[in-house]
């Protein structure tokens, strides 16, 4: 009864919030900050959209705030991405545990897309030569919050300052995330609603409903195999991307992950792998790989680190 109890709620949720926020992005046909896209994190963009409902590391963040009610540790993640051309994507994230109920994220996110020739042009509109050079990039930062409401089941949001900025020509603006998770033993639930808000003139970045659906197996011991199904629906262009992903992990030691697409542009194949160490003392860390395939536009790779600081075997199973 639980569970049904909880996939109603959260079903509820997100039809209202989508009815609401579609009222708003109506009729919008492109939106700005298209980089609010991006998935951060090499673990997590491994196991796909369905990491919505798992919400296990500070990765939460980004994906569903609501998740970091699953944490008893300090926290953070560090990630390097080599992206398409010479783009490169910077993010970190820190989460502190205040008490047994609320946890408090913080992250930041910088895409760099190196340097680029400015242009001019004649009164005709034709090439007229070059004008210098310049550095487009977007930035953006959060603060996040998770709370316990039940045993298992908790809110979160976000609130987020981003600027897009090309040649200095730039937009800025504050945004929402909100978000809810639910988990009865191995199986988690979650859906969140990302980047509610727009610019002083008017701009929107892209709103998106995500949800996801994750369960544990047992292959060689409690909990090693994860499955994740998942969804994103854009509220501009009412598109929907549905992924399937898994990771298994060996021992606690060493993982492998992968998860494959469904509807997405680019970027449908995942694959990555993983290691973690306890160097004692209640500190463990792991250090992440993923390999984005991108078809036409190439690849895109991502290395992560991530640091737990606290008593051991405190993290909520």
């Amino acid at each position: 009864m639980k569970i049904k109890s909880c996939i109603r709620i959260i079903i509820t949720v997100c039809f209202m919030l989508s009815i609401k926020v579609s009222t708003v992005y109506g009729g919008v046909s492109e939106d700005n900050m298209q980089f609010l896209k991006i998935n951060p994190s090499a673990r997590e963009a491994g196991i796909g959209d369905g990491y919505t409902g798992l919400g296990d590391s500070v990765n939460a963040v980004f994906y569903n705030p609501a998740g970091l009610i699953n944490l008893s540790k300090v926290e953070i993640s560090l990630m390097h991405m080599m992206y398409v051309a010479e783009t490169s994507y910077e993010y970190g994230a820190l989460v502190i545990p205040v008490n047994e109920k609320l946890k408090i994220g913080i992250h930041a996110i910088y895409l760099n897309y190196g340097v680029m020739t400015g242009t001019l042009e004649d009164n005709t509109g034709m090439y007229a030569g070059t004008n210098g050079s310049f550095t487009p990039y977007n930035l953006a930062a959060g603060l996040s919050f998770g709370y316990e409401i039940l045993n298992g089941m908790g809110i979160g949001g976000s609130l987020k300052y981003a600027v897009e900025d090309i040649a200095g020509s730039r937009i800025s603006g504050i945004f929402g995330d909100i978000g809810m998770i639910c988990r009865i033993e191995n199986i988690g639930l979650g859906a969140s609603l990302c980047n509610m808000g727009g610019t002083a003139d008017g701009d929107k970045p892209p709103a998106i409903v995500r949800a996801g659906v994750t369960s544990k197996f047992k292959i060689l011991s409690d909990d090693d195999l994860l499955v994740a199904f998942g969804a994103n629906y854009v509220l501009a262009s009412g598109k929907v991307t549905e992924s399937i992903g898994t990771e298994y992990w060996y021992e606690g030691l060493i993982g492998i992950r992968g998860s494959y697409g469904i509807g997405h542009d680019a970027g449908n194949i995942n694959i990555g792998a993983g290691v973690r160490s306890n160097l004692g003392e209640g500190i463990i860390y792991g250090v992440d790989y993923n390999l984005n395939l991108l078809g036409d536009l190439g690849s895109a790779h991502r290395i992560s680190l991530s640091v737990q600081f606290g008593d051991d075997n405190t993290r909520k199973r």
